[in-house]
């Protein structure tokens, strides 16, 4: 968050110094900036009454104006504000005396209190009785300046204090404002809360918002409707009731349950109705459920506080739903059987739909059963029937004398009720994915699904009921429980007089037919020891004896009219979704459907394969479920009942209800509560699962300088990462729509060439650009252009695109693998390299960055990256370019930079061809290394603690071997406190090397050192000055011991961006800040870094080569970045123009300890204490083998150190902290020290 308006805002002096709004006191000296937001939901007042809505307040009328002009930008116009307060006042239809109270804007500035107080007194308190007083306050006292927000902070707070009737005190107020002269106008400032009941009149209270430029509202809120003029809700048809609850985790279920049972167990709390209607219909549904049933409030309250305490509970169901998944419902209808006196009636008298359903029934059945419907259905001396001999009878029912228990109501009768239970189940959200129905079930399961109207549905089944009523009663229907090969080879013998009626089941099949048959039958599975049961039964249903009915039944279905069906609707005769078709009439499959055998199992197994989990069964009484469960493993499927015989409607449908919500089934709770509307009231809120995030700080001191080998490995080892190269195949991309052309900075080895064969061959087509003395195109279409001329470039891409056939694809960048061997004047090659390398490469950026839709730029190296498989010498040039490329995939997002690094082993046709894959299959993945055929990606990968470093963290790292070290920026910030440790931990000869003369302080700091018995050489010297540097070189040879390390601790910053930088001249000045491979700021790119990478990655690839390769006398060393902008050099204390300086971000490194992305581990030494603490300053370094202070790779490394020192930054490098700590022995060679060298600085390459 930017600072500047804050600072802005002291600076004019409008903030209080002691962070309190002091409005309208005397002692007002500015407002507090407070930062917050507000919501509120604004409705027609006759549509929230209407939907129950929990109101809090009124808006009666408002008015806005604007009159900057009048007074000035930030100072306060009363005239205006007059203006606005009486407009809002007209516009409500309300006087001024009829306004209690009003939320003053009241900012707490000297010159703004006053000029409202005038304006409110003047508008509000003319003819305003003196015992009525016009009552002001202000929010900003509480939660100070909202700014954007101050203005529905007011309305809220107004709207609050209207809903519970109390005015909340005006903090901060002693005396008023010497300047307010109102003339005892009828005022006064609410200094302590004050109750504010209804009474006969509304109450009235205005809320006032001032904008900065002059624009002023005002709004004129008024109490809500009393209780007594809401409507009031309809008593419930009995005290049960579902409350639903949902969270996000199991453990928040369990929190929120507790704050329900806590919320109801206050004496003021809701109805029950009331929750359960609040909780369903305006909360979202998580995946963690659960839906309880109760009567009263502390039947509820006992349940959610025994849930809460992970208690089983009765009558309540708990599930986990699957995200983003809705889950596909399964009606089952429920065959004959099930019926019994009575059943559905809680629901026909509680629930319309259901009762409209079943009155519908029963007015068309009227032309075909003699009795009405809902008579049979519903026990009374009319549904008795008198005579008894001349009736079958079924005898599955207790009470045998009733309409009901006759086939030809028995039927009809079901399907009303399974009708109107459907009908019920879908008016409350539930929609079936596929129907099934078990025998007459299936009737129903038609209509449901479309394939039938309700009219035709019911004068089918009721055809059915009367065609058999009126057949014989000679048979029998028998469950055996056996498989149905095994059933079915026993009835061979009685194939015209039994038949398979059912398989419900793997071992569940029913047989019917001629009763002196299914005897034999059963007496012959009695001889083999298989179990049988015998059904009670008044005909045998599904067998040879329906034969007589089948002729006027199939005519009755002739005459109907059949439709496809909209729900799949599988049959029982082939458990597979029914479809008609010529040679499948529905005449003939209603026919077949009596007489043939219902295969219930294997339809139930369709469903699933359907992906139906959730079985719900329509019908009075769960006969279906219980075989179903036989037929589907247990977790596959969930089993939910609708009725059930001997409980009650409402609690089982409301229990069930539950269950299709903690499942996952998207409810519509409106519907659900439209039989009795209820009011919405207050509930709990969410108990959001709070976790801490922040790093755990060390349990070390503050001012400890070294690790004892017991805590080598400290309290945060799982901070540190590194980058690392992992294999990774390429995975083939679709080719793009419309063609491309490609524009290769060609190399003079040929593979710039070569791949412009190999992605011609692939069918694309390319333009191919060498450098030159000037600009030109040949014949052949080859450019050539002078690398240090930025306008060329530009030129170039203007040119190529208006050449190309199609739009750029991409520009690869190849001019790197000219510069992969070192050459003996490393400073020449360094500067040479900087301009045909990362020169050209901005100037090609920065002309990118100009186009409307850049293609994409591909930056090539070869042998740069320190991938595990790679072998020989690492190129050093081309690594900066890799620096390069990382700041400008931060910067310019859009140019898509992508960095591929080749096998220095490949031929130039291997290596053409795999970056013609590479380059045209390019994924997701920016950084890319191609070694031995195999490719390989960066990713970030933990860092294990070595299993040495406990036993050398305790060893001094340099207080050993005698010889001098040399810091440059040794007299100020971070080098001068590097000076102070070093001398503490013995080391006796230091030279000091700073462009600038010690300032007074570090004069002193160093006169204490040389009074510690301490050799410190000052020297004034540019290390970026070749002959200065060697000046200090030769002095050092004359007056110390030979020089055993340096350490390179200068930073300067600059501001500029790489879009705004000038080519080489500029990265030839780039400095080094605490970013580097073993930080975040070395993954993460951030911001403040980018544009050092190019040095970091030189400097890294310099200290990777010597440690990877151990050339004679190389020093290898790995440098620690600090956190401590404010104790550092010029980078730490600069300005730069007056650029806010901001805290510095945690390092990321851990003490004592530094990665090596090579795979190697450097050694841990001492936790150097920087800035003020060494939580402020953990620096980590590793350790180097010395080499001699003639040898040419110190020289190399001082050069390189020089080159950079004089650099300047393409973004605003807030600080340099690179330390090299040399004199132990490097970790991946093994060797002992040698009397001398270098650490220069590393970061931000891998």
């Amino acid at each position: 968050l930017s600072p500047d308006t804050t600072i802005n805002f002291c600076r004019a002096r409008m903030l209080a110094p002691d962070g309190r709004c002091k409005t309208f006191d005397a002692a007002a000296d500015g407002y507090v900036r407070g930062e917050g937001c507000g919501m509120v939901v604004l409705k027609r007042l006759s549509d929230a009454l209407a939907d129950g809505d929990n109101i809090f307040a009124l808006i009666r009328g408002s008015a806005i104006n604007q009159d900057g002009r009048s007074n000035g930008l930030t100072a306060p116009s009363g005239p205006a504000q007059e203006a606005v307060l009486r407009a809002a006042l007209s516009q409500a239809g309300v006087t001024p005396q009829e306004v209690d109270y009003v939320e003053a804007h009241g900012t707490g500035t000297a010159l703004g209190d006053p000029i409202e107080l005038h304006a409110l007194a003047n508008t509000m308190c003319r003819e305003r009785p003196p015992e009525q007083p016009l009552l002001v306050g202000s929010a900003k006292t509480n939660i100070g300046h909202l700014e954007a927000a101050a203005g529905i902070a007011g309305l809220i707070k107004v709207a609050l204090a209207l809903h519970h009737e109390y005015l909340p005190p005006h903090l901060h107020f002693q005396q008023l404002n010497p300047h307010v002269a109102i003339g005892g106008a009828p005022l006064e400032i609410l200094k302590e809360g004050k109750a504010w009941p209804r009474r006969a009149r509304p109450r009235l209270a205005g809320v006032s918002s001032f904008g900065f430029s002059g624009t002023n509202a005002h709004i004129i809120l008024q109490e809500a409707p009393a209780a007594s003029a809401v409507p009031a809700a309809a008593p419930a048809a009995d005290g049960m009731q579902l409350l639903t609850l949902s969270a996000k985790t199991e453990k928040a279920l369990r929190d929120l349950a507790r704050r329900y049972a806590e919320f109801l167990h206050q004496p003021a709390a809701p109805a029950l109705a009331e929750v359960c209607y609040s909780a369903n219909t305006t909360r979202s549904a998580f995946v963690h459920r659960l839906g309880v049933v109760a009567v009263t409030l502390p039947a509820l309250r006992e349940k959610l506080a025994a849930f809460a305490e992970k208690q089983s509970v009765h009558e309540m169901v708990t599930g986990q739903a699957k995200e983003n998944s809705r889950p596909k419902v399964a009606f089952l209808f429920t065959g004959q059987g099930a019926q019994y006196l009575d059943m559905g009636r809680r629901l026909y008298e509680t629930q319309a739909v259901f009762r409209e359903a079943l009155e519908k029934c029963d007015a068309l059945l009227r032309p075909h059963l003699d009795k009405p419907l809902l008579a049979v259905l519903f026990s009374n001396q009319s549904s008795v029937i008198s005579d008894q001999s001349s009736l079958p009878t079924d005898n599955r029912s207790l009470i045998t004398d009733h309409w009901l228990h006759q086939t030809a109501y028995t039927q009809p009768a079901l399907f009303a009720i399974e009708y109107a239970l459907a009908e019920l189940w879908r008016a409350w959200g539930v929609k079936p994915a596929a129907v099934m129905g078990h025998s007459v079930g299936e009737y129903v399961a038609a209509c449901i699904a479309g394939m039938l109207s309700l009219e035709d549905g019911l004068k089918l089944i009721a055809s059915r009921g009367r065609l058999m009523q009126v057949l014989p009663q000679n048979g029998e229907m028998a469950a055996i429980f056996a498989e149905e090969e095994r059933v079915a080879a026993a009835l061979a013998d009685f194939r015209e007089r039994v038949s398979l009626a059912a398989i419900n089941g793997p071992a569940n099949v029913v047989i019917s037919g001629e009763a002196e048959a299914v005897h034999a039958v059963l007496a012959r599975f009695d001889g083999e020891g298989v179990k049988w049961k015998r059904l009670v039964v008044s005909h045998a249903f599904h067998s040879p004896l329906m034969a007589p009915m089948l002729d006027e039944f199939e005519m009755v279905a002739g005459g109907l009219e059949f439709q496809p069906a909209k729900i799949p609707l599988i049959s029982n005769l082939t458990a597979k979704p029914l479809q008609f078709d010529a040679g499948h009439t529905p005449r003939r499959y209603w026919r077949r459907h009596v007489r043939e055998a219902v295969r219930f199992a294997d339809s139930l197994r369709t469903l699933h394969e359907m992906g139906c989990r959730l079985f719900l069964e329509i019908g009075p009484h769960p006969t279906l479920l219980g075989m179903a469960s036989q037929c589907l493993p247990t977790e596959a499927a969930v089993w939910i009942p609708s009725l059930r015989r001997g409980h009650d409607d409402t609690q089982q449908m409301l229990k069930s209800l539950g269950l299709l919500f903690v499942n996952g089934v998207e409810i519509d709770w409106e519907d659900f509560h439209r039989e009795a509307p209820r009011r919405r009231v207050v509930l709990p809120t969410y108990p959001f699962q709070h976790e801490r995030f922040w790093l755990a700080p060390p349990s070390t001191p503050a001012k400890t300088v070294a690790i004892a080998a017991s805590e080598a490995r400290p309290q945060s080892d799982d901070w540190l990462f590194e980058l690392a190269w992992q294999p990774q195949p390429l995975a083939p991309q679709a080719p793009p729509a419309q063609p491309g052309v490609w524009l290769i900075f060609a190399d003079q080895g040929g593979l710039g060439f070569a791949l412009k064969a190999a992605l011609e061959q692939a069918g694309e087509s390319c333009l191919v650009v060498l450098p030159g003395e000037k600009y030109e195109r040949s014949a052949a279409g080859v450019f050539r252009l002078a690398l240090q001329d930025a306008g060329q470039y530009q030129r170039l891409l203007q040119e190529a695109s208006a050449a190309a056939a199609a739009p750029l694809r991409a520009v690869i960048h190849l001019w790197s693998l000219d510069d992969e061997r070192l050459i003996e004047n490393f400073s020449v090659q360094l500067e040479a390299g900087q301009q045909r390398v990362c020169g050209s490469a901005l100037f090609l950026a920065q002309s990118l960055a100009k186009m409307t839709a850049p293609p994409r730029l591909c930056l090539i190296t070869r042998g740069a990256m320190a991938v595990p498989a790679a072998r020989g010498p690492l190129a050093l040039t081309p690594a900066a370019l890799w620096g390069l490329g990382r700041a400008l995939a931060l910067e310019h997002p859009e140019l898509r930079c992508l960095r591929v690094d080749l096998d220095p082993d490949a031929d130039t046709a291997g290596a053409a061809q795999s970056l013609s894959e590479e380059l045209r299959n390019a994924d997701r993945d920016d950084q890319v290394a191609l070694r031995a055929g195999q490719r390989y990606v960066a990713r970030l990968a933990r860092v294990e603690w070595p299993a040495a470093a406990a036993e050398r963290a305790a060893s001094p790292a340099l207080a050993s071997p005698p010889g001098a070290i040399l810091i440059t920026g040794g007299t100020a910030g971070l080098g001068l406190q590097l000076a102070q440790w070093l001398v503490a931990q013995g080391n006796r000869q230091l030279v000091l090397v700073s462009r600038r003369p010690p300032a007074e302080p570090a004069a002193q700091a160093i006169a204490e050192l040389q009074q510690k018995g301490a050799t410190v050489l000052v020297k004034q010297a540019d290390v970026a000055n070749a002959d200065q540097l060697a000046e200090v070189l030769a002095e050092i040879q004359q007056k110390l011991p030979p020089l055993r390390g340096v350490i390179h601790a200068a930073a300067q910053a600059g501001l500029a961006e790489l879009r705004q930088s000038h080519g080489a001249q500029n990265l030839r000045r780039v400095e080094f800040a605490r970013a580097h491979p073993g930080t975040a700021a070395g993954v993460f790119r951030d911001v403040l870094f980018r544009g050092c990478t190019v040095g970091f990655a030189w400097a890294e690839q310099l200290r990777r080569r010597q440690c990877l390769h151990g050339q004679s006398g190389a020093p290898s060393s790995r440098l620690g970045p600090a956190g401590i902008e404010h104790q550092l050099g010029s980078v730490g204390r600069s300005g730069h123009g007056g650029r806010t300086r901001r805290s510095p971000p945690k390092p990321v490194c851990q003490p004592g300890h530094q990665s090596d992305s090579t795979g190697g581990r450097a050694a841990p030494v001492r936790a150097l204490a920087g800035g003020n603490s060494a939580a402020d300053c953990r620096v980590a370094a590793a350790v180097a083998n010395l080499a001699d202070q003639s040898s040419r790779w110190q020289r190399a490394a001082l050069a390189g150190a020089a080159a950079a020192r004089n650099a300047r930054p393409a973004a605003h490098c807030r600080g340099a902290a690179a330390i090299g700590i040399v004199g132990e022995t490097c970790q991946n060679r093994g060797e002992e020290p040698q009397p001398g060298g270098v650490c220069a600085c590393s970061g931000g390459s891998m």
